[in-house]
């Protein structure tokens, strides 16, 4: 049945695109900060991300069986929108996702108009890392979604139920955090924060750009 259900929506909507937004949330568990993740040598595509207006855009490749694969060889532009937390409603993350397709298609002159959240200014991050609990136990974060770290700083505390200081978990690179984990509890190895890295020249300018994001959407995130 999967395979069927992959062929008739490879048959019948991907073939027949010239264009796609692919809209995900986090997983479950887990938040995305709103990005757009996309093959940045792709020009057609990166200008689609750079007219979605989301604070982040971070360079992805495509994945073997993956959506973004399929497009590739079929040369159809894509990018890619991760915000929010699956099975829970998160606004800010919702009206981002609405202005950014209805900006695309304005773009690609589907949609008359003019843009709308033009106050977020995309930056690109080339790469991104997890950081992963070193043991088992509790979990107390010390930071934020959005938030802008330094190399070192301390993220979270691994602590044991049964009592003690904890264990520091501190971030082996400079970046904002883009993704992070909402399980209180974690096994050793389990990804905890997920942190875009930024090139010296442009940290300022993302830090800038995810603040622009939070005064425009957080309060209220249908009215730019």
């Amino acid at each position: 049945m999967g395979s069927r259900m992959a062929y008739l929506f490879s048959k019948e909507l991907v073939k027949r695109s010239t264009h796609i937004v692919d809209l995900h949330t986090g997983a479950i568990n887990r938040s995305n900060l709103p990005q757009i993740r996309v093959d940045v040598e792709n020009e057609q595509a990166l200008s689609m991300a750079k007219a979605f207006s989301t604070p982040v855009i971070l360079h992805s490749k495509e994945r073997d069986g993956s959506l973004r694969a399929l497009a590739n060889e079929l040369n159809i532009p894509l990018i890619l929108y991760e915000a929010g937390e699956a099975l829970r409603f998160d606004e800010a993350s919702i009206g981002a996702g609405v202005t950014g397709v209805q900006n695309v298609m304005k773009h690609l002159k589907i949609m008359k108009g003019r843009r709308r959240g033009r106050r977020v200014t995309p930056v690109i991050a080339r790469r991104s890392t997890w950081i992963r609990a070193e043991r088992d136990g509790p979990i107390i974060p010390k930071v934020e979604l959005g938030q802008t770290i330094q190399k070192q700083q301390v993220l979270a505390l691994s602590v044991s139920p049964h009592g003690g200081e904890g264990d520091e978990v501190e971030s082996p690179v400079r970046g904002i955090i883009i993704g992070c984990s909402n399980i209180p509890v974690a096994n050793e190895g389990e990804a905890l924060f997920n942190v875009a890295q930024f090139d010296n020249d442009t940290m300022s300018d993302a830090t800038e750009s995810v603040g622009s994001f939070t005064e425009v959407y957080e309060n209220k995130p249908y009215e730019q």
